[in-house]
């Protein structure tokens, strides 16, 4: 599961619906907070987010999805 800053795109992608654990950027203990978190999950917490991020990535990218949002933008 990734750990990201805050000051990159993935803010935007926690928007969408992944699930995945951010710090704050130069903050070292937002970071290791985080790297806590993420070292305490359980086997079934981290399959699910697993799962979730892989089946949101597939509704959210899939060809038709992303040539519909195209042509939204080119019409």
């Amino acid at each position: 599961i990734p750990i990201t800053f805050d000051n990159t795109v993935f803010p935007e992608m926690l928007k969408m619906g992944f699930q995945f654990l951010q710090a704050t950027t130069g903050n070292f203990d937002s970071l290791m907070n985080a790297v806590e978190k993420t070292i305490n999950l359980t086997e079934s917490e981290y399959q699910k987010i697993i799962e979730n991020n892989y089946q949101l990535s597939i509704k959210l990218f899939n060809s038709k999805s992303v040539l519909e949002q195209y042509n939204r933008i080119l019409i």
